[in-house]
This record gives structure tokens, C-alpha cells and sequence, in this order.
């Protein structure tokens, strides 16, 4: 499986951040959830999110690759929660 982040970072309507990946070829979405963008980086929960996104960006595409991976997909896209982030930190 070749998976490659080419982005760009966008914006998503509920505040997270969506940045596409290819993978095999094939266009798929990861979604940053506002709630996983906080949860990474605690200290800087203010921050907006495309700053966190910014400054966190090699764990979240890491954690994003890793379900990709998984085939944790749904419908092209794969979503990067809270939950994700806490999991990646034990």
C-alpha cells in the first residue's frame, strides 16, 4: 500500500482540518476532528485549529496512516478523533 499526504490543509465547516492523501492512487480525506486538534497538543487547546493542526501535523498524518493501514475508512474518508489521539499517547 502507497499512501502519500499531498494536502493542502483545509479548513472543515465543523472546525477540524481535512487533508487529502493518496493511496494507491486513490484520493482519501482525513479528517482532523476540533476535539482531536485539541487533545494533541493540550496546552495550546486556544490555539486555531489550523495552527494546531500545523504545529502537530507529522503525529496527526501519522495516526491518520496508521488507520488508513487498518482499512478503518469510511466512504474515502478517515477520521482522526480525541479518542485516536489518546490511544496514540499510551
Amino acid at each position: 500500500m502507497n499512501i502519500f499526504f499531498c494536502g493542502p490543509a483545509v479548513m472543515s465547516p465543523d472546525g477540524g482540518v481535512s487533508y487529502r492523501a493518496k493511496v494507491d492512487d486513490e484520493s482519501i480525506f482525513c479528517r482532523m476532528t476540533l476535539a482531536a486538534l485539541r487533545a494533541i497538543d493540550p496546552a495550546n487547546g486556544e490555539t486555531d485549529p489550523m495552527s494546531q493542526f500545523q504545529a502537530s501535523k507529522s503525529s496527526l498524518l501519522a495516526i491518520a496512516e496508521q488507520k488508513i493501514r487498518a482499512g478503518q475508512l469510511e466512504e474515502n474518508l478517515v477520521w482522526v478523533t480525541a479518542e485516536d489521539v489518546s490511544k496514540d499517547a499510551m
